[in-house]
């Protein structure tokens, strides 16, 4: 889910560059390589991270490694395996539908090209009497009848030789996983445009005359899915292209307008993901707290010599055989005093792994620093009790005790 934020926002704000230096400016190569940028590098930036040396982390001691919070209740405990489960496969069903529709505008095309008139031609094949067109699709140039025009073919050529498919393509593969971003719906719809003005320019005709030509295609073209086609809306944006020329000091200054807010961005993206806290060492000291013996109410004074008390280590303690949280749903009781009288609350138990991976010294606070209430405060306690050994903690190469803390929340149905 967070991915998913991530590059949408990474995409729109790249898409905003876009609109605000690029579009409508007649620089049609450069435009079309932004915007696959655009779609691309969004995917990538979420992993990217800068070197250490240059990440601007803050020395900041740590009071003790946090473990995910836990619910307890009656209404609690059956939901949290199931809602990562659920949210996948509703992601699947809508991907799934929508390459079903991609799919289906492919066999579309298939079958007008299996139906249709070929005609081998030096580097593409025209497909007369298809019923769909003037467009283009891979190598194939479709006419809707056995008339053809020599602008057309140009036009429709150009679409070929520039490889405009390979990038309808790689936008749909785009969509069906990533369809959250909708950012994707609007680049495609601009890429294509791109495409007519990169094809448009390449005809090499009149502005005027090919305006006419445009005009008076209008109303006798039909277009297939997936595919370009000659008479591509808006029209008025095509012809009003068709007329504008820009120097090339203008493309340039543009253009670098546009890579610099782009690189200003990653370079921020970058610098923001790379701010990660460094790892701090407790002192050595030794380290004297109290540990309770279960119900009982006894507690003897434990005191770690000859080593430090950590709270992250190189290799972290790791909780042996099912996961720490199903231990906690099977082992941790609500008291039936506190569901009596419908006390709820959040405490966070401390404890220590020692050396040996034994679990002691369970303290409990309260949420902000306030007293937990002495019946939660037992079961957090006796949980902690119930642990079996963990597989002790490793920092260069020495066994180590590490501080956890755990949050556990009470809650009643």
């Amino acid at each position: 889910m967070l991915y998913l934020i991530q590059i949408s926002a990474y995409t729109g704000l790249m898409f905003l560059v876009y609109l605000l230096f690029l579009r409508n400016r007649p620089m049609h190569a450069f435009n079309r390589a932004y915007l696959l940028a655009c779609t691309i590098l969004p995917l990538l930036l979420p992993f990217a991270k800068l070197p250490q040396s240059f990440s601007n982390d803050a020395p900041g001691p740590i009071l003790n490694f946090r473990l995910p919070e836990v619910t307890v209740g009656q209404a609690a405990q059956p939901a949290y395996t199931n809602a990562i489960s659920i949210a996948a496969i509703v992601y699947g069903i809508i991907s799934a539908l929508i390459l079903s529709v991609v799919i289906w505008q492919w066999i579309k095309i298939r079958r007008v090209i299996n139906g249709s008139e070929k005609e081998s031609r030096e580097g593409y094949t025209l497909l007369r009497n298809s019923g769909f067109g003037p467009g283009s699709w891979g190598k194939y140039i479709f006419l809707p009848a056995t008339d053809e025009h020599k602008t057309i073919i140009k036009h429709e050529l150009a679409h070929i030789q520039l490889h405009h498919t390979h990038d309808l393509v790689l936008m749909n593969l785009l969509q069906v996983c990533f369809w959250p971003n909708l950012f994707l719906f609007w680049i495609k719809k601009e890429l294509v445009q791109v495409h007519e003005f990169q094809a448009d320019a390449a005809s090499g005709v009149e502005a005027k005359a090919y305006g006419e030509l445009l005009l008076s295609n209008l109303f006798n073209s039909c277009s297939l899915p997936m595919s370009h086609s000659f008479i591509m809306h808006p029209i008025r944006r095509r012809i009003m292209m068709l007329g504008k020329r820009s120097s090339k000091t203008m493309r340039t200054l543009y253009g670098g307008f546009a890579l610099g807010a782009a690189i200003f961005i990653m370079a921020n993206i970058l610098w923001l993901q790379s701010c990660k806290s460094k790892r701090w060492d407790v002192a050595e000291r030794p380290y004297k707290t109290i540990v309770y013996t279960g119900k009982s109410g006894t507690a003897d004074s434990v005191e770690f010599f000859g080593g430090d008390l950590m709270t992250v280590a190189e290799k972290m303690p790791l909780f042996p055989g099912d996961s720490l949280q199903s231990f906690i749903v099977h082992n941790l009781v609500y008291p039936q005093e506190a569901r009596e009288k419908g006390i709820e609350g959040k405490v966070t138990v401390l404890f220590v792994v020692r050396k040996d991976g034994s679990v002691v010294n369970p303290d409990v606070h309260g949420k902000g620093g306030e007293e937990p209430n002495p019946l939660l405060k037992q079961a957090a306690i006796d949980l902690v009790n119930k642990m079996p050994k963990w597989i002790p903690g490793e920092d260069k190469g020495q066994k180590v005790a590490v501080r956890y803390a755990l949050p556990l929340v009470f809650r009643l149905s």
